[in-house]
């Protein structure tokens, strides 16, 4: 930067240095150099930068998504915010009743195969007798009979399903829309059923029961969020992990996360984040009388694939590697007469 002090792309890195170390003024003024200089580093990060600093700061927020939604009624603004996605039906998630608690997971027809069936199938070698709900995105027409054929497994767990067909283009991207829409789905599950409801990633595997560590989150907290403070904004509230208990805050919670992804879904807006960006905003900025639980990531979002997790958790690469994770997916899809869908 001393030799070429309008090198855009130096001005970027620059701003993502200070954002990581929390300079925020710092990192404010290297985004707008480098955006003045069009330069720039990986998907939009100087964007997320500014954002990141301006938030930061309790400034108006500038840089990557629309942050209005903030400052709507909740109450109000959602049934709106939610007609600009396409429609789904509510009554698939009400019936049959849950008991204790509910798994939910959302998934398109491409993960059901490689992920979700080895998850729910899991969830018979953990022990765990909660009820399941899947959101289906864009149903292929294999789909609906290889979940029967697990639900023939869970018995007699309740499995039940909603779905929506959806353009993904018209939502910015399909990783975009899959990952941040089911927060607007969850929210919507959770208002139909009344059922205190956790959300995991589909590309995840049980390890063991957590009805009691949920159990004993009722009476101090409304959301089980993990989160890691010494991520950038964008990514210190995990998303692969969401346990809400309904009839609370935490209900207003769901719905302002919701309002947040929709309202930016229909300005134009989303991008790649917008999930996490979504909870981490709402968390900060309007959560009211909210009462947080923070899950142990290492227990409840583990890609270590330690013995003492509750849960497996996978990304990127490690999805295909040849790691403890794979090798339980298969021993699973065999044991339960599903060697088929082996890769």
């Amino acid at each position: 930067m001393r030799l070429e002090p309008d090198d855009g792309y130096a001005h970027a890195a620059m701003a993502l240095i200070h954002t990581l170390a929390r300079h925020w003024p710092e990192a404010e003024g290297e985004a707008r150099a480098a955006t003045a200089r069009k330069g720039q580093l990986g998907a939009g990060l100087v964007d997320l930068c500014l954002m990141a600093a301006t938030f930061e700061q309790g400034r108006p927020v500038e840089g990557a998504f629309d942050f209005g939604s903030i400052g709507l009624d909740g109450a109000a603004a959602i049934g709106p915010a939610l007609e600009h996605l396409p429609p789904i039906d509510e009554g698939e998630m009400r019936q049959p009743a849950h008991k204790n608690w509910c798994l939910f997971v959302a998934a398109d027809s491409g993960y059901v195969r490689p992920h979700l069936v080895p998850l729910l199938l899991s969830m018979i070698e953990a022990g765990i007798g909660a009820g399941v709900h899947v959101h289906l995105y864009n149903p292929a027409a294999d789909t609906m009979p290889l979940i029967d054929a697990v639900r023939a497994k869970l018995a007699p767990r309740p499995l039940t399903i909603s779905r929506e067909t959806v353009d993904t283009a018209r939502y910015y991207a399909k990783n975009t829309y899959y990952s941040s829409a089911r927060f607007c789905r969850l929210f919507q599950f959770v208002r139909a059923t009344n059922v205190p409801t956790l959300m995991v990633d589909a590309d995840s595997l049980w390890r063991a029961d957590p009805s009691a560590m949920l159990a004993a989150l009722h009476a101090t907290a409304d959301i089980g969020l993990c989160r890691i403070d010494a991520q950038p904004p964008w990514a210190r509230i995990v998303g692969r992990v969401v346990y809400a208990v309904p009839g609370t805050a935490g209900a207003d919670f769901l719905r302002r996360v919701a309002l947040f992804i929709a309202d930016n879904f229909r300005k134009g807006t989303a991008r790649w984040f917008l999930d996490q960006v979504a909870l981490h905003a709402v968390h900060d900025r309007a959560s009211g009388g909210t009462r947080f639980a923070y899950l142990p990531e290492a227990r409840m979002s583990d890609r270590q694939f330690t013995d003492r997790s509750l849960l497996w958790a996978v990304t990127n690469r490690m999805k295909k590697d040849a790691n403890r994770y794979n090798d339980l997916k298969r021993d699973l899809l065999l044991r339960h007469g599903f060697g088929g869908l082996i890769a």
